[in-house]
């Protein structure tokens, strides 16, 4: 058998003292969009804060209207079930 025999010492071993190089992996996509919005500064004007709140209406009635389109593609519906699901979810949701 080919065991190694069991550390007794809890001294490092000389490879072990050496330093290694390391090198940081790419951030993931998470991790990138996490630190643009750490980043990101609080808009300065009332037009700015006002101008971030519409684009993420719009953004968000975009994706919940595919997700509707989608759902009563998908159940072979009309669009008003796919309203009235995603708009059911959401209620429960919050």
């Amino acid at each position: 058998m080919d065991e190694r025999p069991l550390r007794r010492s809890l001294t490092p071993i000389g490879d072990e003292l050496m330093p290694h190089e390391t090198v940081p992996g790419k951030a993931s996509l998470l991790d990138r969009w996490r630190r643009w919005r750490e980043r990101r500064e609080a808009p300065a004007t009332l037009r700015g804060a006002v101008l971030r709140v519409v684009v993420r209406l719009v953004v968000t009635a975009v994706v919940g209207s595919a997700v509707a389109v989608g759902a009563a593609h998908l159940f072979h519906r009309k669009t008003s079930f796919g309203l009235y699901l995603v708009g059911g979810v959401l209620m429960g949701v919050r």
